[in-house]
């Protein structure tokens, strides 16, 4: 039976000659850069492997590869699926999950580790190295006033051991096929390379329905009923026609567009750390969430960012 692949979040990926690229999720990119072309690819279906995980759905994922695009989704055990023209994909039955080399031992891994089962080394298929320069517009606030805020800049450099030759396959090769009997792995690539593919449609814009509410508390006192799809922040910018909710910050630790909240398909709050200097972090566990990356949040669950402690929930 095949499942349809939802838009949202919005996930692309470019791939460059020289294993360099950008992976991007709902606007908010990040750099990406590996020892080679296929564990560039494989590292960037190890990132939106997370992401389903984190989203427990299959996520879509859009690739341009020099003239090539392929419309992709990964689902959250890492089987990797090309997306029908009408937006499913088949079951995962007698599929295989992708495995790329570790960064530190080069041990092979499934693109589901978040170690390496060999060494104990986190991330071992990790290839973003860091956030892009983002660019904060003006945005209208109460009393007629405009916010403008200087670029921001993330560097961050890593040192990335040789691997060994590999065989090369393009990532809509990577779509995981039944292994039949006696077949090779290079065999198995060709019968990938057979598969039909289907041209990358223009992405629609996330359907913002209407409906659904926020209710967002600061502290004890505060409580402001907003829409669905928001940016908060000390000075929130308009990131994908999400609507920008200042927050007070006394001692300046927000960031200006501190984290993004949608609300998906399921009803679920989805927040997403902005690249914020002092992150969002979940205050019952401690855990922070990873900056870029869509997270499911529990309703009234109380989040820290910078001075400010507040919770989100479904407005009735």
């Amino acid at each position: 039976m095949t499942e349809h692949v939802s838009d949202w979040p919005r996930v692309s990926a470019v791939v460059h000659p020289d294993a360099t690229g950008e992976l991007t999720t709902n606007g908010i990119s990040r750099a990406c850069a590996a020892e080679s072309i296929d564990a560039l690819r494989v590292g960037m279906i190890a990132d939106v492997a997370a992401l389903a995980a984190t989203m427990r759905r299959p996520v879509r994922m859009d690739v341009v590869e020099g003239p090539a695009n392929w419309r992709l989704a990964v689902r959250p055990n890492g089987v990797v699926h090309e997306v029908a023209a009408d937006g499913t994909i088949p079951p995962t039955d007698g599929l295989l999950v992708q495995q790329g080399y570790c960064r530190a031992c080069r041990q092979p891994q499934p693109v589901t580790a978040t170690s390496c089962g060999a060494c104990g080394a986190e991330a071992p298929l990790r290839v973003v190295v860091a956030p892009h320069t983002v660019h904060v517009a003006q945005v209208p606030v109460l009393g007629g006033q405009a916010i403008t805020a200087a670029a921001i800049v993330a560097e961050a450099s890593t040192e990335l051991p040789v691997a060994p030759p590999r065989l090369r396959a393009p990532l809509a090769q990577l779509e995981t096929v039944a292994i039949a009997p006696g077949l090779t792995p290079r065999e198995a690539i060709k019968a990938q390379a057979a598969a039909r593919i289907v041209p990358i449609q223009p992405l629609p814009t996330p359907i913002r329905d209407a409906a659904p509410r926020l209710r967002v508390r600061v502290g004890e006192d505060q409580e402001r009923i907003v829409p669905a799809s928001i940016a908060l922040g000390r000075n929130p910018r308009v990131e994908d026609e999400r609507t920008p909710v200042v927050i007070e910050s006394p001692e300046q630790t927000l960031s200006r567009t501190h984290a993004l909240v949608d609300v998906d398909e399921a009803g679920q709050i989805v927040v997403t750390d902005n690249n914020a200097a002092n992150g969002v972090i979940i205050q019952g566990t401690g855990a922070a969430l990873e900056p870029g990356t869509p997270t499911v949040i529990a309703e009234g669950e109380a989040l820290l960012m910078g001075d400010v402690t507040l919770t989100i929930e479904i407005a009735a």
